[in-house]
């Protein structure tokens, strides 16, 4: 997202169910948008049906159940959900027109920016974060 110009979300935001009180859900990313309205972004992946640690012995049913449930209670504040997977991470150009189609300004050029990418194991977690620097500037 940042590589690509647009502005940054926020995130792990809580938000809360509107039809039961105490019930909070946390979106991966927000964006507030300039017309008031928001958009929820969620990083879908496949290790939360399949992984028996992330799973907590519920069916792939049942937690694609629960996630549509969710989603419904998300949508049900305001917010307009957009979901996307790695791999349409991976592909710039779709992700840059999915951002865009959803209202996510660009808020910079990005031409000359780099990412500086950094790669970490902690027990079985393996991490991926980058740095996106700006172009220097010779004098």
């Amino acid at each position: 997202m940042l590589e690509l110009g647009f502005s940054p979300p926020r995130l792990q935001v809580p938000l809360c169910d509107p039809f039961v009180p105490g019930v909070v859900y946390r979106a991966d990313f927000l964006w507030d948008l300039p017309d008031g309205s928001r958009v929820v972004g969620e990083l879908d992946g496949r290790e939360k049906y399949v992984n028996p640690a992330m799973t907590g012995g519920r069916s792939s049913i049942d937690i694609l159940a629960n996630e549509r449930l969710r989603e419904s209670r998300i949508s049900a504040t305001g917010a307009r959900v957009m979901r996307f997977s790695f791999m349409d991470v991976l592909d710039r150009d779709f992700f840059s027109r999915l951002l865009a189609s959803y209202g996510i300004e660009r808020t910079r050029d990005v031409r000359g920016y780099r990412c500086e990418a950094h790669r970490m194991t902690l027990g079985a977690w393996h991490l991926e974060w980058g740095r996106v620097r700006p172009p220097y500037r010779l004098r």
